[in-house]
């Protein structure tokens, strides 16, 4: 079932109409998560994160071993769950891809997801390990090349895909190849970069920073936490969580239709 998507409101779907999912127009406003009562945030949004969190366990396996400061293993679970997402994409191209109708909702998410998450919460952290490395060892950095431009290119592709998923919404012909290669482009790239940053970057700052360039990564990262940015990261695990839900959902009524 395709929900309608706007203005950073999302709607909360839930199951309990004998013909199927039912979609209510009760909403959670992410931008009221931007306020300092996040207490107010609806109550079965933080059991639905809560549930979640209990099943974090399997994230843990395939940290860098050793003395990796906890800010490489943060990232590396970022990484994680940012891959899910990606499945999400996937998944619905490829329902596309068959001629079928995807989940517009879900996918409209996704790139709601990607278009404020990476740059106002992940990026930063690997900007601050990055000019660390880039002070401390600017060979070793070279290798990394220039992750600031990569960063932007990222969001270029983004665009993209956002722009051509309202096209399709819109009824404009778009051949459904360009589709394709538009969100495979962007889904490719992010895979790619992640990788980078796991096989070149992290090991690199492991082994170059000094524990005074990790107390100085410590403070920045610090430095960060106000309430502000505190209730973003809130709010994009909140999103992040209700998308799996919402991705699970139309999985089980495709296979139910089947």
């Amino acid at each position: 079932m395709d929900c309608a998507y706007a203005n950073g409101l999302v709607r909360k779907r839930v199951r309990g109409h004998r013909d199927g999912c039912l979609v209510i127009d009760r909403r959670f406003d992410l931008s009221q998560s931007l306020t300092p009562e996040m207490g107010k945030i609806d109550t079965a949004l933080y059991a639905l994160y809560a549930r979640a969190r209990m099943g974090r366990s399997h994230l843990t396996r395939g940290r860098i071993s050793g003395t990796a400061p906890k800010i490489i293993d943060i990232l590396r679970d970022e990484h994680r769950n940012i891959e899910k997402l990606l499945q999400v994409l996937e998944r619905e191209l490829s329902i596309f891809n068959r001629a079928e109708r995807p989940d517009y909702h879900v996918v409209q998410s996704v790139i709601e997801y990607f278009q404020d998450y990476p740059d106002c919460c992940h990026h930063p952290k690997e900007d601050l390990i990055f000019g660390k490395l880039t002070a401390r060892d600017p060979v070793t950095a070279a290798r990394v090349g220039d992750l600031e431009a990569e960063h932007g290119r990222g969001s270029e592709r983004l665009r993209r895909v956002a722009r051509t998923v309202d096209g399709v919404l819109a009824d404009r012909e778009i051949p459904r190849q360009t589709v394709d290669a538009i969100i495979r482009d962007f889904i490719d790239h992010e895979r790619q970069h992640m990788a980078m940053e796991e096989r070149v970057l992290f090991p690199a700052a492991v082994e170059v920073l000094l524990p005074k360039d990790w107390a100085a990564v410590r403070a920045g990262l610090a430095a960060r936490k106000d309430p502000l940015n505190a209730a973003l990261e809130t709010k994009y695990r909140l999103l992040r969580h209700l998308i799996l839900q919402w991705e699970h959902e139309a999985e089980s009524e495709r296979t139910q239709r089947t």
